[in-house]
């Protein structure tokens, strides 16, 4: 059990120990990168905060930030673009203030030494002036179009960043409206999602979950997607609606069921496919 524990904490050393070391590289780059990793990492905060004992913790940060960071993404994929899409802009139009300061501080490239021996040249050999010429202009092209793409790279990324952001907010329309419990009723016993078969690699309780919440959404009612994790790890996902008159109802989308959700009560349906097992619930955490 010891030899487990310390070959654990090694390896979390060793992992940890690199990334530290991608982060003085990042540094000693541009510091803006180590920003924007720091950034891109920071959603790893919150599956940290659902660690409910040191084991568990041990083997979350032993997952790595990316792993977590996956995961979220692929539970809440919304809420992640949105925040990578605000922090990123920031991130971008901090850098075009700054690099655009920079590179108008650095002075175009001189070509006034080259000037007296061409028009010699010019004179004296009209082709051979004539092709060097032609590559000063490209040249001085090349470096205007260099310039030009450096000093507004960022803009442009922020710009897009934006209009993706905007996209997000205009899909989650202003019709869709939180129901009143007669109206989640009405669409649980009208969705047909529970007649979908639950099979183990490749239509699982996530694909349940996200079906039931697309269809209502396309009806117009908010409905949430629920994680409740168990003490083995494990975790299960199902809905839920923040009926207007009877407040947050969760809904078992494999059976239609209206279940309660509280930590530490004992979540088991056997028409889900769930084992009778200690399916205590050790929490649970929702996106909208």
């Amino acid at each position: 059990m010891w030899a487990a524990y310390l070959l654990v904490i090694a390896s979390i050393i060793l992992v940890y120990y690199g990334l530290f070391q991608l982060s003085k590289h990042l540094y000693k780059r541009n510091p803006l990168w180590l920003i924007a990793f720091l950034v891109l990492i920071a959603p790893f905060i919150l599956v940290l905060m659902q660690a409910t004992n040191l084991l568990e913790l041990m083997w979350v940060v032993l997952l790595t930030p990316f792993y977590g960071i996956a995961v979220l993404t692929s539970l809440f994929t919304t809420w992640m673009v949105r925040y990578y899409c605000i922090a990123f802009a920031l991130l971008g139009l901090l850098n075009h203030i700054f690099l655009r300061k920079k590179i108008d501080q650095i002075p175009p490239q001189s070509w006034r030494g080259y000037e007296r021996y061409w028009r010699t040249n010019l004179k004296e050999h009209p082709q051979r002036g004539l092709e060097r010429k032609l590559t000063r202009l490209k040249r001085r092209g090349t470096e205007v179009l260099g310039r030009a793409f450096k000093k507004h790279s960022s803009l442009v990324l922020t710009t897009l960043l934006i209009v993706v952001l905007a996209t997000t907010m205009v899909n989650s329309t202003p019709s869709i409206k939180d129901p009143t419990y007669e109206e989640a009723i009405q669409f649980l016993m009208s969705d047909q999602t529970n007649q979908n078969r639950y099979l183990e690699e490749s239509y699982t309780c996530t694909d349940f979950a996200t079906d039931f919440r697309e269809n209502a959404l396309k009806s117009g009612y908010e409905c949430g997607y629920t994680v409740i994790r168990f003490p083995d790890l494990s975790s299960h996902a199902l809905n839920c609606f923040n009926t207007t008159d009877n407040g947050l109802i969760f809904i078992e989308p494999q059976t239609d069921e209206v279940v309660e959700i509280h930590v530490g009560i004992q979540y088991w349906t056997s028409k889900a496919g769930l084992p009778p097992k200690n399916y205590t619930i050790v929490g649970y955490y929702t996106d909208w």
